[in-house]
């Protein structure tokens, strides 16, 4: 099998490469539709492929068919070695075409946060959004702390059950081997802020009523959390926290009032700090 490894690329086409785009999609047409132009490609000079015409390096060959050597044990995105060193297939280089001092491009994968994550978090925050379309979805994000493991969604509460319904369609879609944690809490809660979502999960996902797991779900082998049997098997679960107010709570009885400094102080009162804030000496 022909091989081309691209290292050193602009943003947007390592965006897309992070991309769960499913087998028959090309991800050179969704880097040009990031980019919204098309991506120049330049033939290899030893194998039937194209690459980008500006990537810093390119490294051409062929996988080896039935030939494997030790390899391993590698750091993760996770920040774990998930796989003990195993036989791998061998990859044949027949070329490496390079520009004029080229930039060698690494992402260093580790505890995040790091390239890996900052870059994949975009995409799968994308894919996140496209999967929630037509829910009453008021914002989405994948956060680069969690490794894209761990997806917040702030929703207008429209109506009972719309967490399972965020989940469910997240689950039912390519991200159900990347995701296994969502968080879905109210439009008050602010998803890019990790303390607000946090603060959340601790003070309105009710411990036995807010939590909810899904058994024997498609896995990651890379996830650090599953045993031995089911990274073998591709086995998982998910995690739903539900951080949202029941529907059909009464506002004025049930509902406790939200105290901070953006909710409980009149605007002028709140202008006036924030506009004398460097005079405080803070």
């Amino acid at each position: 099998m022909p091989f081309a490894t691209v290292i050193g690329t602009e943003p947007l086409c390592a965006i897309a490469s992070t991309i769960p785009a499913g087998v028959g999609v090309n991800e050179v047409d969704l880097a040009g539709g990031l980019r919204e132009e098309p991506v120049d490609l330049v033939k290899c000079e030893t194998v039937d492929l194209e690459v980008p015409a500006h990537a810093e390096i390119i490294i051409e060959g062929h996988v080896l068919p039935g030939v494997r050597v030790d390899e391993g044990p590698f750091g993760e995105y996770t920040g774990f070695s998930s796989a003990p060193r195993n036989p791998r297939p061998v990859y044949e280089v027949s070329c490496i075409t390079h520009r004029h001092n080229p930039i060698l491009a690494v992402s260093n994968m580790g505890t995040p946060v790091d390239e890996g994550d900052t870059v994949s978090t975009v995409a799968f925050r994308n894919e996140a959004i496209l999967a929630l379309a037509g829910l009453p979805v008021v914002e989405v994000d994948v956060s680069a702390y969690g490794s894209n493991h761990l997806v917040a969604v702030s929703v207008q509460r429209a109506y009972s059950g719309i967490a399972h319904h965020v989940a469910n369609a997240i689950w039912g879609s390519r991200l159900s081997s990347f995701i296994p944690f969502v968080v879905v809490v109210d439009v008050d809660v602010d998803v890019f802020n990790l303390g607000e979502v946090v603060h959340a999960i601790v003070m309105k996902c009710h411990p036995v009523r807010g939590i909810h797991a899904q058994h024997n779900s498609t896995g990651n082998p890379l996830w650090p959390f599953l045993s031995f049997h089911e990274r073998l098997w591709i086995q998982g679960a998910h995690l739903l926290f539900d951080c949202t107010w029941p529907v059909d709570w009464d506002p004025n009885i049930e509902i406790p009032a939200k105290i901070s400094f953006g909710t409980s102080y009149p605007k002028d009162l709140r202008d006036r700090i924030l506009s004398n804030w460097g005079k405080y000496g803070f």
